[in-house]
């Protein structure tokens, strides 16, 4: 669905969204990475409404051995995003985060204009991450987006940092 320009954009776009939120982590996160993924959207939908669009380890290799447990983490906290979104209206995977089983922030939902596959009209995509520690794995999946050259609605960044109380997403957004 997406162009190879897009595809490589996209992942430029993760690698910065990973190098800002790692620099401030503490130094044992410094060179670490994750999976990345993105994933075309439909709320009504539920998790049958999303379709992948992208996915890449971004990042350090010092945790690269942890690559299939990120491998299954990150898609768990876009299906359970997107399974909340149409039960309950979520926007985060911080609004269901249950670490005791696993369940860890990391998702988050945006709407934004990607030429090839909306035109000039937003679309709903699910951003996720798994790598970190949870709360900067949804600091990535806020900037990823963000960092793209798409339009993205601010209003629903703005929405994800209040519903999973990330402030420091905003900060590093707006620095």
């Amino acid at each position: 669905m997406l162009t190879l320009k897009t595809r490589r954009t996209l992942e430029a776009s993760a690698r910065i969204a990973v190098r800002r939120v790692t620099s401030r982590l503490d130094k044992e996160h410094i060179r670490k990475g994750g999976i990345c993924r993105l994933f075309y959207f439909v709320p009504e939908e539920g998790m049958e409404g999303l379709c992948p669009l992208f996915e890449s380890w971004i990042g350090g290799r010092q945790n690269i051995g942890k690559r299939p447990k990120y491998t299954c983490l990150a898609p768990e906290k876009g299906f359970r995003l997107a399974l909340n979104a149409r039960l309950f209206g979520h926007i985060s995977s911080a609004q269901s985060a249950k670490p005791e089983n696993h369940q860890y922030q990391g998702a988050v939902r945006v709407r934004v204009k990607i030429p090839e596959i909306g035109g000039d009209n937003y679309i709903w995509v699910v951003s996720t991450f798994s790598g970190l520690p949870a709360d900067a794995d949804e600091r990535v999946s806020l900037l990823i987006p963000a960092l793209m050259p798409w339009q993205v609605k601010m209003g629903d960044i703005e929405n994800v940092v209040n519903a999973s109380g990330n402030v420091d997403a905003y900060r590093q957004l707006v620095r």
